[in-house]
């Protein structure tokens, strides 16, 4: 199928995601440039070649028998697929297959859009391997660990404390109370509960170190001595959460000690530290790390390359070397993944001690080691290792439970799954759930559970290396959450899933957030478009108004005067529409000013009571010390009108209409609020009804204009617009919420008023000229709204001249001696505005008074307008308008031609 469009390719070419265009047969028609460039193939090599030229021997071959069946589905295909470049490398490549077909006649091509996400799988499994180096170093250190909670409740022991204290399974639960907490001090005396290491550190909040405690059995006696270290666990407020506590076997110790003084030196040494050596060895580019206690083993610590028989002769310099290099050998050629052993090294000093190792070995998928991560202690030197594993266990919970997302651990053969303190803030807990996978499917959104379910179940015996998926939660109170899931796997030597790692964010304010956006972008837009509509239709009415009004002057028979009059409402039910239109576009001009809104829903309030049926009742409630709001007082009364109507219509069968307010702070640091509203103060009016409701799609377009649930012929829908304009229009906002069923309730927000009201003053006319015959000139673009002002003016007396548009009305202004009044239109083509001009124009011609007259202006036009001239006409305005403008308001009735 060849691509015709040059178009088209030229803008394909310009995507940085690989595109690709195949036909039935997936031979290839057409592919961009970074197609090319993930491949290695030109365009000649592609063009007409099959895309299993791309395939190779580890492409999965579920993989491509899914891609085939999704095809000839005619189905879109979405998935990961190694392929291989044109040099044989391999590449993972993520990528999504479109159908296309003619109308009519079937399949026409396919399109893929491809992306090489190969470094971020080699991430993913760089962070596996990170992730099982830390539970290798936990489950093997040889101190036991026991995590306290603040009533001292043991909530994790790691294997190692088990085996220290005794402790049979479900050790989880049991506190200091329990009788098998049975210790005394170094000296043989009893230890009471009170100052046990958890209970003491809980009640002092400091860390207890180095304290010898003999654990006894059922008899009394003595079956273990333990050195034990406890530290408080604080939460990110610095409020303690719980208690760490470390025990370490010093049994040996106690007993050599009995047996010979002279083995203190050993025993000082031997409790001194527990520290663990470390060695991070990159096989494939023959680089390695160390920790300062490697080089403290063994003398020496690498940083940087060398070779690998410099590590063998190294390691064979220790007692017992060959055989540990050895097993060194064996695991990197075969194909074990791990392995353990004790051997005797000798120090730095030339002294022999016994160590530990634990060794495991990281591999790609042909099973060739890539890289071993090891653990080495000295057993005499566990102490200092064993806070050290403590502090990196306290800083991964305390760094899970710092987050706002729910970190979890799942052991997915136990089935025992280990969630963060998020957890129960997501979902508004009092107490822990149980640690089991069925506390997350019971907490599932009943339309989601099984889809989440089965979504998981795939993906356990698949063989992929993560998963990440969105789905609703349920919290304790019956909210609703939205959130994403993030997780990796880690699979034993047949592939099993054993173990997950994974997080869960809440991202329901982020989706109603973006949904709000795209809600405010489409009005935003719809306003553009009303808003220029309406200002030609304005034009056109001024016409129709201006030229009814002469004829119905006129000695008219009774059937054409009738048909006047039928024109002359036609025209101002327009008038209406348009001036609806501007207010939802917030192109309507507004004299916003401090205004008692509780007065006027008072007012209003008659109105409504009067207007509604009697089986609806009408509450107002207002508090005492309400705000004034800056705002349109005539806008105002509109929009609480046409919710009141909307309400009405709502509740056929009767209901309740209540109507209140309330003085409202907002603030990024505060509540939830609308995402259009500026931080500030505001005034909220809340009307609410118990009617039919709406479902949520109605509700998402309810402020569009000519948007309405009613019937047709019973509204036309620029009722909530214009409550929603009228609302941007002051620098607030509208919401409304509704379910169906449940009745709706709408909120408008108006920024609060700096002052009260202004007094009224009376008018001062100043500077009116006294002639017989004055001059008008007239700046209008549309020429039919200039004839008829023109004709119109005439007949009053005056001598009128006209400009269409700024520029040739500066020239008038400058060639002519005298113009007594300026009557001018705002928006206008051409650099100049209405304003501009006559500001131009008060340098030449300071008596010169000053008319604006607009169908397309906001508040911000309309103030400066105001600021400049007392006169501003709203297009269409009548021609008595138009007369009490000129005549009265600026020439005054005494120095009028009537």
């Amino acid at each position: 199928m060849p691509m015709r469009n040059a178009l088209l390719e030229a803008v394909l070419a310009t995507i940085s995601q690989g595109i690709v265009v195949t036909d039935e047969q997936s031979r290839i028609q057409f592919c961009n440039d970074a197609f090319c460039t993930i491949t290695g193939y030109s365009r000649g090599e592609l063009i007409g070649q099959p895309c299993k030229i791309l395939q190779g021997p580890g492409t999965d071959e579920e993989t491509r028998a899914a891609i085939n069946q999704a095809l000839e589905g005619r189905r879109e295909f979405s998935g990961e697929i190694l392929n291989y470049r044109k040099d044989g490398e391999a590449f993972w490549n993520d990528m999504v297959i479109t159908p296309f077909e003619n109308e009519g006649r079937g399949l026409k091509w396919f399109l893929g859009v491809v992306r090489d996400v190969t470094q971020r799988k080699e991430t993913e499994e760089r962070l596996n391997h990170l992730r099982a180096e830390f539970q290798l170093i936990f489950d093997e250190v040889q101190a036991g660990l026991v995590l306290h909670d603040t009533s001292t409740t043991i909530v994790r022991a790691n294997p190692r404390a088990r085996q220290l204290l005794g402790l049979d399974g479900g050790v989880e639960g049991m506190d200091a109370s329990n009788p098998y907490w049975d210790f005394v001090d170094s000296n043989g005396e009893e230890i009471p509960q009170e100052n046990f290491p958890a209970t003491s550190v809980l009640r002092s909040g400091k860390p207890i170190k180095n304290l010898v405690l003999g654990h006894r059995d059922e008899t009394g006696k003595v079956r273990r001595w333990l050195l034990c270290n406890a530290s408080p666990v604080f939460h990110k407020d610095r409020e303690m959460d719980g208690v760490l506590t470390n025990f370490v076997d010093i049994t040996h110790i106690r007993e050599a000690e009995e047996e010979a003084r002279q083995s203190r030196d050993r025993l000082e040494l031997a409790t001194s530290a527990g520290k663990i050596a470390i060695i991070d060895w990159n096989l494939e580019n023959e680089t390695a790390w160390t920790n300062d206690q490697f080089a403290s083993l063994f003398g020496v610590g690498y940083t940087e390359s060398f070779a690998r028989e410099e590590l063998f002769a190294q390691l064979s310099k220790t007692w017992e070397g060959e055989n540990l290099v050895a097993r060194v050998a064996a695991l990197l050629e075969g194909k074990e993944t791990s392995f353990k052993q004790t051997f005797t090294y000798r120090r730095p000093n030339g002294d022999y001690a016994v160590a530990r190792a634990h060794a495991t070995v990281f591999r790609d998928r042909d099973g060739k080691a890539t890289r071993m991560a090891a653990a080495v202690y000295d057993v005499s030197d566990v102490i200092d290792a064993d806070t050290k594993l403590r502090e990196s266990e306290e800083r991964f919970r305390t760094v899970a439970n710092l987050s706002n997302d729910v970190v979890w651990e799942w052991d997915i053969p136990e089935n025992y799954v280990w969630r963060s303190d998020g957890w129960e803030k997501l979902l508004e807990l009092d107490e822990k759930d149980p640690p089991g996978l069925s506390s997350w499917e019971n907490r599932l959104h009943p339309e989601d559970r099984e889809r989440a379910k089965a979504f998981l179940a795939e993906t356990l015996v698949s063989d992929k290396p993560e998963w990440a998926t969105n789905y609703r939660m349920i919290t304790s109170t019956g909210a609703v959450r939205i959130v994403e899931e993030h997780a990796v796997l880690i699979r034993d030597g047949n592939g099993k899933a054993v173990r997950a790692f994974g997080s869960i964010s809440d991202v329901t304010e982020r989706t109603e957030v973006e949904a709000r956006l795209r809600r405010a972008e489409s009005l935003e837009t719809t306003g553009r478009l009303t808003g220029g509509i309406a200002h030609d239709f304005n034009n056109m009415l001024m016409v129709i108004l201006g030229n009814a009004e002469i004829l119905r002057e006129q000695n008219l028979d009774p059937d054409t005067k009738e048909m006047v009059d039928l024109i002359t409402m036609a025209a101002e039910s327009g008038a209406r529409l348009t001036r609806q239109l501007l207010t939802f576009s917030r192109q309507h001009a507004a004299s916003a000013k401090a205004i008692d809104v509780g007065t006027s829903l008072h007012d209003i309030g008659k109105l409504i009571r009067r207007t509604i049926p009697a089986n609806i009742e009408v509450q107002i409630e207002l508090p005492e010390n309400l705000w004034f709001a800056f705002a349109d007082q005539t806008q105002l009364e509109n929009a609480i009108l046409n919710a009141a109507v909307n309400a009405r219509d709502a509740m056929e069968d009767g209901g309740t209409l209540r109507i209140s307010a309330r003085n409202t702070f907002i603030s990024a640091n505060g509540k939830v609020h609308p995402s259009d509203l500026s931080d500030g103060a505001y005034v909220e009016l809340i009307l609410e009804d118990d009617g039919h409701g709406m479902t949520q799609a109605e509700v998402e377009k309810a402020f569009e204009p000519f948007f309405t649930t009613k019937p047709v012929g019973s509204g036309t829908g620029l009722g909530l617009s214009m409550i929603y304009g009228f609302a941007k229009q002051t620098g607030g906002t509208a919401t409304i919420e509704s379910k169906l069923g449940e009745g709706s309730t709408i909120r408008i927000f108006l920024p609060k008023a700096e002052s009260g009201p202004e007094e009224a003053t009376d008018d001062v006319d100043a500077g009116i000229p006294k002639k017989e015959t004055l001059s008008l000139l007239l700046v209008e673009d549309d020429i039919n709204v200039s004839q008829h002002l023109v004709r119109q003016i005439k007949r009053w007396g005056f001598e009128v001249e006209t400009a269409a548009d700024g520029a040739s009305a500066m020239q008038k202004l400058q060639s002519k001696k005298e113009f007594d009044i300026l009557l001018t239109d705002i928006v206008m083509p051409g650099t100049l505005t209405g304003l501009d001009l006559a500001e131009a124009a008060g340098t030449t011609h300071p008596n010169m008074k000053v008319v604006f007259m607009s169908g397309y202006a906001g508040d911000s036009v309309k103030h400066k307008a105001l600021e400049r001239s007392e006169n501003f006409l709203l297009k269409p305005f009548s021609s008595a308008q138009l007369k009490e403008i000129l005549l009265e308001g600026v020439v005054g009735k005494a120095n009028s031609k009537q």
